[in-house]
């Protein structure tokens, strides 16, 4: 069968010369196709009535294409998915990399009937937090009398409470008053500041640290509204018991009388570990080589 080719008779090999369009990757490029179907070899005369025409191409399968690509239409989904691949993985990377604390917590505690408290002569020695021996017990909770008034800015519950044993007006003990709080595992940027007033001065320590001002002028007074904070890491027990210590020097006598609040304020989050960034790295790496390889195929 001959197909719109002239002089055609003669060939052993019949071509097939059809002009169309081929739609590659959403774009519709023009080409022309012209296939040989042949059971034999064309002989000389079928050469020379080729010949090098355009519109009598060589005998062969000859893909003529303006600005477009032969690539199957899987090989292009393929590239597709793996740039896909490579945003999400860049995504996470940025996510990791810029990872902030997860959440904000504050404690708060204060002077109530859950304190525990103890007498001491150490607590009139200015910066002795030495405790070794006591034994702490629940603290007073009636006022006897005492000028001592809850800070500013105490939270709801805060009260005035003596150190024991409570014994009425006369018998004011000099002693500590102590709370204890729990900081979670990985918490950190950690802040603890508060205010407090004793009957008739003190100071106040974390974990047997001083945090208040040790004198002249500032320390915890019996109506004066002290405050006290920290931020130095070492002055706390990350995932342990901490306490808070205040000591009450009654140097003037009557009743002893302590009223304080403190804010622990903290974060927790995640920090990346280094095999976390080798192994995104690696795997970033390995799916831009894979891009690579692919587009210098094409």
């Amino acid at each position: 069968m001959c197909i719109d080719v002239p002089g055609c008779a003669g060939l052993r090999s019949p071509t097939l010369r059809v002009p169309s369009r081929l739609h590659v990757n959403g774009v519709t490029e023009d080409l022309r196709i012209t296939r040989a179907f042949e059971r034999n070899k064309p002989n000389n005369s079928n050469k020379a009535l080729l010949g090098p025409s355009r519109d009598n191409l060589p005998v062969a399968e000859i893909l003529d294409l303006r600005g477009g690509s032969s690539e199957p239409e899987s090989q292009g989904d393929e590239m597709r998915s793996i740039v896909r691949g490579l945003h999400v993985l860049m995504a996470v990377a940025v996510g990791v990399a810029t990872a902030l604390p997860l959440s904000a917590a504050t404690i708060v505690i204060k002077s109530d009937a859950t304190n525990l408290g103890a007498a001491s002569s150490n607590a009139t020695i200015p910066g002795d937090s030495n405790t070794t021996g006591l034994t702490f017990t629940a603290v007073g909770t009636d006022n006897e009398g005492s000028f001592t008034a809850p800070p500013t800015g105490s939270p709801l519950g805060t009260i005035v409470v003596q150190v024991p044993p409570e014994c009425g007006y006369y018998c004011g003990q000099n002693g500590f008053v102590e709370q204890t709080f729990t900081l979670p595992t990985g918490a950190t940027s950690i802040i603890l500041s508060g205010a407090a007033n004793v009957d008739d001065q003190g100071w106040a320590y974390l974990n047997g640290n001083l945090i208040s001002v040790l004198s002249g002028g500032g320390e915890i007074t019996e109506f004066g509204n002290a405050t006290f904070s920290t931020s130095d890491a070492a002055y706390f027990n990350v995932g342990g018991l901490n306490t808070l210590l205040i000591a009450d020097d009654n140097s003037g006598g009557g009743p002893s009388g302590v009223a304080y609040f403190a804010d622990i304020e903290y974060s927790t989050g995640v920090t990346p570990e280094p095999d976390s960034f080798l192994l995104l790295g690696s795997g970033l790496a390995g799916l831009a080589g894979t891009l690579r390889r692919r587009f210098m195929r094409r």
